[in-house]
């Protein structure tokens, strides 16, 4: 209705879940994601000139990206551990068709994934004046593309075809000590972090 050389959808969604399992522990479960889908308005009649240069250089994209994580605590006398699991994605699709055309040759084409899968590990306690907080946590990550472009030029077509894929462990280990002082309008804290990573 709007003459719009490109028709974009989004569709996004979010939620968080608590349940209270006994007087000592809790688990919560957290997402969010989107879904972004951009067509090109093939149909609209008689295009001005942007509206047909957009549709002669945009490609057709689709995304897909979502974060889910799990927390489990355990409470006890002077504080709780927690267990933190989550995983995040992030998914893209791009091409082009000549004159837009799906069943024409497709001069360009797109896809990427990045994930993560990380687990944590934290302990927070008190001890008099003092917040005590230390943990570890391991972290899987993977890294894929491809991308296929045929680029004309005047001496004639080349060919772009690339694949790449990156995996990864990653590891870390913290610690951090605080205190308030001055009535609680103060507080200082000190800390240590150690990281690792199988790519290097």
């Amino acid at each position: 209705a709007l003459g719009l050389p490109f028709l974009p959808t989004y569709d996004d969604y979010q939620f968080k879940f608590k349940i209270r399992l006994n007087e000592k522990s809790e688990l919560s479960f957290i997402g969010v994601g989107a879904f972004d889908r951009f067509k090109l308005n093939t149909d609209l009649e008689d295009p001005d000139e942007g509206q047909q240069y957009i549709l002669n250089a945009v490609p057709v994209n689709n995304q897909m990206t979502y974060t889910f994580g799990a927390v489990y605590k355990i409470f006890h006398k002077k504080g709780y551990d927690a267990f933190i699991l989550s995983r995040n994605l992030l998914q893209n699709e791009l091409y082009k068709n000549k004159d837009n055309n799906p069943d024409s040759i497709r001069y360009f084409e797109l896809e990427s994934v990045e994930a993560e899968n990380k687990f944590r590990w934290e302990h927070h306690s008190r001890t008099g004046s003092f917040k005590i907080m230390y943990g570890a946590g391991l972290e899987y990550a993977t890294y894929e593309n491809r991308t296929f472009q045929i680029v004309f030029r005047d001496s004639g077509p080349s060919l772009v075809d690339y694949n790449s894929s990156i995996n990864m462990f990653n590891y870390n280990a913290f610690g951090q000590i605080s205190r308030m002082f001055f009535g609680d309008r103060l507080t200082l804290s000190a800390g240590l972090r150690m990281d690792g990573s199988s790519y290097s």
